[in-house]
């Protein structure tokens, strides 16, 4: 009972081979929890990280891990993999226990003890007027290159940000970008951010805006406003490394504007 350090880390598919390699998992949540004592739940409250977006038929791994050593309870299982819980939408399987973040020792099998609080993604309406018939003539060999514009029309998912994002994929580095967005019908704020950095330590991120373009602004300090000055866990090259919602304020941009 009292403060705990805890973190969350995903990753897309198993963990089974994956258990010594913190580059190959996402950190969600880096933080401190109020311990409420075992056998009686602690949260880690809604909005401390970025909801995750598992799909139907879709494998993930959780590891929720004390780095300061052990504050949790568990229960001996009886196979790695075995089912532990089931309900119409998700399965939970028997994992292992670990000491001491990605290099301790490895107990196997155990049963996490804990609570998912989810919600369902929504189902995408059907297209309202289908192709009659499909076309004769498809294409006969895939493009030999990928496209390189964006998604035009941003994946939406009920209770969950939007996303609208470049290729995440680098052939330098840097320290810093500036570039410009522009709004089309709809007027939008930027809640949250991932950047793309090389870095798998802290790493101190600032945030600046400004009305109209960068262009002729790029060395003039005062034509800026400076929204985001923090310190985030960086996640490695072509890792999002995220900047949360709620760590700064909101970025309004207007419809049909720049900036």
């Amino acid at each position: 009972i009292g403060p705990a350090k805890m973190e969350f880390w995903t990753r897309a598919g198993t963990y089974k081979g994956h258990e010594k390699s913190s580059s190959e998992w996402r950190l969600l949540f880096n933080s401190t929890v109020q311990g409420n004592g075992l056998d009686v739940p602690t949260s880690i409250p809604a909005g401390s990280f970025s909801p995750i977006l598992v799909n139907t038929d879709e494998k993930r791994a959780f590891y929720v891990a004390c780095p300061k050593g052990a504050c949790q309870g568990y229960i001996l299982g009886t196979e790695e993999g075995s089912v532990v819980e089931s309900n119409s939408d998700m399965i939970i399987y028997e994992g292992i226990g670990r000491r001491l973040g990605f290099d301790g020792a490895i107990y196997s099998p155990r049963i996490w003890s804990g609570s998912l609080y989810y919600s369902l993604a929504p189902t995408p309406e059907p297209t309202s007027n289908p192709t009659p018939v499909p076309t004769p003539n498809p294409t006969g060999e895939p493009t030999s290159l990928p496209t390189l514009a964006p998604t035009a029309n941003p994946t939406t998912v009920d209770g969950m940000l939007n996303k609208f994002q470049t290729s995440f994929d680098s052939s330098t580095t840097s320290a810093g970008n500036m570039f410009d967005i522009t709004t089309k019908d709809n007027d939008i704020e930027i809640r949250e951010i991932g950047i793309n950095t090389y870095k798998r330590s802290d790493v101190n991120i600032q945030i600046w805006t400004k009305e109209g373009s960068y262009q002729s602004y790029d060395k003039d300090l005062a034509a800026w406003t400076k929204v985001a000055d923090l310190t985030v866990k960086g996640q490695g090259l072509d890792e999002p490394t995220m900047i949360q919602a709620g760590s700064f304020e909101p970025i309004a941009i207007r419809r049909n504007s720049r900036q």
